[in-house]
């Protein structure tokens, strides 16, 4: 596994990072908050999805994912993989922002023993859109890009935020990760109808208490999110997936909640304070670990 999207080594790292990137987007993104760690002692790595930046040849092929969502976790599980045999006595934790969350929370089922820790950013918990769109997606469950189900997906995403100037605002308030968003080549694709009805598939199914049997409950996680995040119901829904692990008897299960952040909190203005929030915590866990 050498063919990481982003990848960035330290001399005796204290922790590796892997990161899972979210919908419309890729791995490049997230370079500051990369670095910012990277500083701290982290080794960070990233993979972006089939399908999504560096592991397309051309832009027509963005959005184009015919495989169910297994593959995708795969993919992150290979990764990881390949960063344990590289790092073998350094802890890890994912982070994993909004799809990349739910990828994450996947991903956890099947790697007991690796990873220390779980950042879920941008999460939500039985979002209602998911089970209209799966209903939808059926009728468009075809290898053809979907404007459509894009537009039902992320309706509303605007509707808290007065005199909106873009369509995106509801990522950040910061105006020129919006527009540096908008202008990316490698952003805004719309995905083929196969996509949206695997990952409505994957998502409906990714809560059902069953499939956590086997994770041990020792595991840390962290839930953060935005109250002027509308995936995380504006705090709500991200409050309900904390329930939700803490009704399976988890015994680390930490949700912070950042006052009018919106849905790209590493890409918010004073994302600084989640950086450092997020430090803390891994940082603690290192300890614990050593």
């Amino acid at each position: 596994m050498t063919n990481y999207s982003l990848f960035l080594d330290t001399p005796n790292p204290i922790g590796v990072i892997q990161i899972i990137h979210g919908m419309h987007e890729y791995s490049g993104r997230y370079m500051e908050f990369a670095k910012y760690f990277n500083s701290k002692g982290f080794v960070v790595a990233a993979l972006d999805h089939s399908g999504h930046g560096k592991r397309v040849e051309n832009l027509d092929d963005l959005g184009k994912v015919q495989y169910d969502f297994k593959r995708i976790v795969f993919d992150q599980l290979s990764l990881t993989n390949w960063l344990i045999d590289k790092f073998p006595d350094v802890p890890i934790f994912i982070y994993g922002h909004s799809m990349g969350s739910f990828i994450a929370q996947e991903h956890m089922k099947h790697n007991q023993t690796s990873v220390k820790g779980y950042i879920l950013c941008g999460s939500s918990y039985k979002y209602f859109m998911w089970k209209l769109g799966k209903f939808t997606s059926h009728a468009f469950n075809s290898p053809e890009k979907s404007l459509f189900l894009r537009k039902l997906i992320f309706m509303g995403a605007n509707s808290r935020i007065k005199n909106p100037k873009t369509a995106y605002d509801w990522l950040s308030r910061n105006e020129a990760v919006v527009h540096s968003y908008m202008n990316d080549t490698f952003c805004k694709f719309n995905y083929t109808g196969i996509f949206y009805y695997n990952f409505f598939k994957f998502i409906t199914s990714l809560y059902k208490p069953k499939s956590f049997k086997n994770v041990r409950r020792t595991l840390s996680i962290l839930i953060l999110s935005g109250t002027g995040d509308p995936i995380g119901g504006y705090g709500k829904r991200a409050a309900a997936l904390k329930k939700f692990y803490e009704s399976l008897n988890f015994h680390s299960v930490k949700l912070i909640l950042y006052e009018d952040f919106r849905h790209e909190l590493h890409n918010e203005i004073g994302r600084e304070k989640v950086f450092d929030d997020i430090l803390q915590w891994c940082t603690e866990r290192i300890e614990r670990y050593q």
